[in-house]
């Protein structure tokens, strides 16, 4: 079943994440698009998708246990 899981979710991610090489994205915070105009949201250092798919599998391992 976790990989199963894991290969829809590996699926359902955008296959490039920006627009363009230059492209600022969208505010992880506020959904504003950072091409237009700066929210004034610090983003943090780390990728956070990267994080709450970990998290994920944290979670499902401890489901295991």
């Amino acid at each position: 079943l976790l990989d199963e899981l894991r290969q829809q979710m590996v699926l359902s991610l955008p296959m490039k994440f920006l627009c363009r090489d230059d492209c600022l994205g969208l505010c992880p915070v506020c959904g504003e698009n950072r091409n237009i105009r700066h929210c004034g949201h610090k983003l943090k250092s780390y990728n956070t998708l990267a994080t709450q798919l970990e998290d994920i599998k944290d979670k499902i391992e401890r489901l295991k246990d």
